[in-house]
């Protein structure tokens, strides 16, 4: 069952990348996965809670790998901006390499689909997600892990908007690009920090 949803939620998200949030129907989906409509409501009430499950999907696996990314590269030696770095440079490689995946978060984020209905719900919100505020906390200034998680969503937010310059060819992907929007990030984090 899992990875039937898993095939739903791929196919959204290629999709969307390809003509929006607006434009999508179930019947898009159905023929583009060469299903019918009533075996895409045999898992889903309507394309509203399809595009909600795969847009959780979607960012809970975005948040996982930046969690690895941070608690992976935390082990070496370096300073926390040199840390966060690594991870931005790693993030920008890991956005870039899933054109479709991407697109797909910066559409939903950018059109009429209420992301903010969905805070509860979201890996943000979830215990999974604390640690990471509290490392945050002890490199860069105490802040609740509220403030953490909204300062962190931004920045990221700003990370799918680069790569999708990228993608969209309105900006070339060069190492003095990446390094100057990870520490345009760096920025927003330790200002995020200071409130």
């Amino acid at each position: 069952m899992a990875d039937i949803k898993t095939n739903y939620y791929r196919e959204v998200m290629e999709i969307i990348s390809e003509i929006g949030v607006e434009n999508l129907t179930v019947r898009t989906i159905a023929n583009k996965m060469n299903v019918t409509e009533a075996a895409i409501y045999r898992h889903f009430p309507g394309k509203n809670e399809l595009l909600t499950s795969a847009y959780l999907s979607a960012e809970r696996q975005l948040w996982s790998t930046f969690m690895k990314e941070i608690l992976v590269n935390g082990y070496f030696a370096g300073t926390f901006e040199e840390v966060l770095t690594t991870v931005w440079g790693t993030m920008f490689g890991y956005l870039q390499d899933d054109p479709a995946f991407t697109l797909f978060l910066d559409r939903c984020r950018t059109s009429s689909f209420d992301i903010k209905a969905l805070e509860d719900q979201s890996f943000l919100a979830s215990d999974d997600f604390a640690p990471i505020c509290r490392i945050f906390s002890r490199n860069f200034g105490e802040a609740s892990d509220r403030e953490w998680t909204r300062t962190l969503d931004n920045a990221m937010e700003f990370c799918i908007s680069y790569i999708c310059l990228v993608l969209t060819g309105g900006m070339a992907r060069t190492e003095a690009s990446d390094n100057l929007v990870s520490s345009f990030l760096i920025d927003v984090l330790r200002l995020g920090s200071a409130k």
